[in-house]
């Protein structure tokens, strides 16, 4: 069984559980948590769903499900699931190229549609792009299917959406699309003086990541490196039709994405979706250099610093400025220095973000995970103005 995760605050993904059927889950950010989960049995080309999905308390659906809250170092026994018996449905699958011969060395995920939203509950493996999924709960899917090519432009992708009925099969054929050329132009609004007069010029990478919510990190994605030539440059990207999340890395101190314009309508957030056979018009990418920082101080007790060092053990910051926009992406993971507790957050955006210190590496790497959250601060909301640096004290969490 997998139970899935879907954290308010932050978003916990995919675990499975053992041969008991017991699972634990270290390390999970203070919030509210929608646990659900289902049994499945894995065969090559086939899933079969032991039983239909269940939600904590007991409720088959997520959006009836109970939140589970959890503070700083809490501990959270006796979350049991009592999974239904499986439901008398079967969805077969064929993936196919634009020319209709089968796509081989596929990528399957499967999306349920709820009144809560969308929630990713699987993903699988269609190696001679046929795959059956039996057992499934009636009601609407979206599912998601990847091919992936030797080189970049031959990634192929698609996806298509399915109302499974109870009691007969149902059959769906998903052709995939190659990625294709498309044309884009970058533009820089006040770059530094100096930034376009290196003899070496600058090299920004503009990311096109998949914006999908499954959480289990199958994320196809196209990308474009950019010399910093000109205030107005023009590139390439080999992009296949899909929904994407523009982002730029590399950005001289100061610059951040504030704008992708795609078919004439500008987007603040970096979301953009090219259909089979766009883009019509180009691509523009708007950075500006006007971007506020933060500048953040935790200060942590000698014996706490020891015990983060020792939890963690593979990085000599020890920990992290975890930054978070209003819309709860993470946008930032600067280091902080456990020795002198400072951490700093630059070419922000003006705008609102969350902010909590803590370890900077994976729990699974940890022999004691409630010594790891032991040292962490609370979370604290913060106000970034353009061009100007924020100086923000954070204190630990008094929950400990």
């Amino acid at each position: 069984m997998g139970p899935a995760l879907d954290g308010r605050a932050a978003g916990a993904g995919m675990r499975r559980s053992d041969d008991r059927g017991v699972f634990r889950i270290w390390y999970l950010r203070p919030g509210d948590y929608l646990v659900c989960g289902l049994a499945a049995a894995n065969l090559r080309e086939q899933v079969t769903l032991r039983s239909g999905g269940a939600c904590y308390p007991e409720t088959s659906a997520i959006g009836e499900a109970t939140p589970v809250r959890l503070g700083w170092g809490d501990i959270r026994e006796e979350i049991d699931l009592r999974l239904p018996p499986p439901a008398p449905t079967r969805l077969d699958i064929r993936v196919v190229l634009e020319d209709g011969s089968p796509a081989d060395r596929t990528e399957l995920q499967f999306f349920e549609r709820t009144p809560a939203g969308e929630h990713a509950f699987t993903e699988v493996g269609a190696p001679n792009g046929q795959f059956s999924l039996l057992g499934a709960a009636p009601g609407e899917y979206r599912i998601l299917a990847s091919r992936p090519g030797q080189q970049r432009s031959e990634l192929a992708v698609g996806q298509a959406e399915v109302s499974i009925p109870r009691g007969q099969p149902t059959g769906l054929m998903i052709q995939v699309h190659t990625a294709r050329t498309r044309a884009g132009r970058l533009l820089l609004v006040d770059p530094p003086d100096d930034l376009l007069q290196q003899s070496e010029p600058a090299q920004l990478t503009l990311n096109l990541d998949t914006a999908e919510p499954s959480g289990m990190g199958f994320r196809p994605n196209a990308r474009a490196m950019i010399p910093l030539t000109s205030a107005d440059v023009g590139f390439e990207i080999d992009v296949a039709p899909g929904r994407y999340r523009a982002s730029v890395r590399g950005v001289p101190t100061g610059g951040y994405l504030a704008e992708t314009r795609f078919d004439g309508q500008p987007n603040q957030d970096g979301r953009l979706v090219i259909p089979v056979g766009g883009l019509q018009t180009d691509l523009a990418v708007t950075v500006r250099f006007d971007g506020g920082a933060i500048e953040a101080h935790v200060d942590i007790p000698e014996a706490w610093r020891e015990a983060a060092s020792a939890a963690t053990g593979l990085l000599p910051e020890g920990g992290v400025l975890e930054v978070r926009n209003a819309r709860n992406e993470l946008v930032g993971l600067p280091p902080l220095d456990l020795a002198t507790g400072q951490a700093k957050a630059h070419g922000l955006q003006p705008g609102r973000y969350r902010l909590v210190a803590r370890p900077a590496n994976a729990p699974w790497t940890l022999t004691d995970p409630v010594a790891l959250t032991e040292w962490a601060s609370s979370i604290k909301e913060v106000d970034v103005r353009a061009g100007q640096a924020t100086r923000i004290e954070l204190e630990l969490a008094p929950e400990r």
